[in-house]
C-alpha cells in the first residue's frame, strides 16, 4: 500500500495501484493529476497582470508617446523572461502544451501594443505635416492676394492661382479628413480591437482548459 503524501506541489496522487507478477516482478501503477492552483498563482495571474498593462498603455494620451513605449518593451521583455523560467520547469514535447499558447500570446500582446503605438503615432505625424502645409499655403495665397492691389494687371492670374491653390488644400483637407481602412483600425479601434480580442482568448482559453482538466483521465 501507499502511505505517502496525497497532495504535492504541483501534482495530486490519485490512485495507486501495486500488483505482483509471480515471485520475481512488482507493478506499481501512480495516477497523477495536476493542480492548477499552482500554475493559477505561479504563471496565469502575473501573466494576466501584464495583459492588463499593456492594454492600459493603448488609453493613454499620444503626448507621453515615449513612456508608452517604453512601458510595452518592458513589459515584453518581463513576459519574455516569465516565459523562459516556466519553461526550464515543464518537461519538453513536441506539440504545443495549452500553457505555451498562453505564454506565446502573453508575448504577442505587448508587441501589438508596441507596433499600434508607434503606427499611430506616424499616422498623426503625417496629418499634422498635412495640416501644416494648407495652413502654408493659405497664408501665400492671402499675400499673393494683396500683392494683386499694388499690381492689378495680375488680378487673372491670381485668380488662376487661388483657384489651383484651393484645390490643393481641398485635397489636403480632404486626405486629412479621410480614413483608411488601416488608419480607421489602428487611431480610431485600437482601444477596443486589442482588449476585445484578448477577452475572446481568455474565455475560450479558459473554456477549453475547464473541459480539459476536468476530462483527463
Amino acid at each position: 500500500t501507499y502511505h505517502g503524501p496525497k497532495d504535492l506541489l504541483e501534482l495530486d496522487v490519485r490512485n495507486v495501484s501495486i500488483r505482483s507478477d509471480g515471485l520475481d516482478h512488482v507493478f506499481v501503477e501512480i495516477k497523477l493529476k495536476r493542480r492548477c492552483l499552482f500554475h493559477l498563482a505561479t504563471t496565469y495571474f502575473p501573466s494576466l497582470c501584464l495583459f492588463i498593462i499593456s492594454e492600459i498603455l493603448l488609453f493613454m494620451n499620444e503626448e507621453h508617446f515615449e513612456a508608452t513605449i517604453m512601458v510595452s518593451l518592458t513589459a515584453m521583455l518581463v513576459m519574455y523572461t516569465l516565459h523562459q523560467s516556466i519553461l526550464t520547469q515543464l518537461p519538453k514535447t513536441s506539440y504545443m502544451k495549452m500553457i505555451d499558447i498562453w505564454l506565446l500570446y502573453g508575448l504577442t500582446i505587448p508587441f501589438l501594443v508596441f507596433i499600434l503605438e508607434v503606427t499611430s503615432q506616424m499616422l498623426r505625424t503625417r496629418k499634422i505635416a498635412r495640416r501644416g502645409l494648407s495652413t502654408t499655403m493659405s497664408n501665400n495665397m492671402q499675400h499673393i492676394i494683396k500683392a494683386t492691389i499694388f499690381r492689378p494687371e495680375r488680378v487673372h492670374s491670381t485668380q488662376l492661382e487661388e483657384e489651383k491653390v484651393k484645390q490643393e488644400m481641398d485635397e489636403i483637407n480632404r486626405r486629412n479628413d479621410e480614413f483608411t481602412f488601416l488608419e480607421t483600425l489602428i487611431l480610431k479601434y485600437k482601444k477596443v480591437t486589442i482588449p476585445l480580442m484578448t477577452t475572446l482568448f481568455i474565455m475560450g482559453y479558459a473554456f477549453a482548459a475547464i473541459i480539459y482538466y476536468y476530462t483527463e483521465d
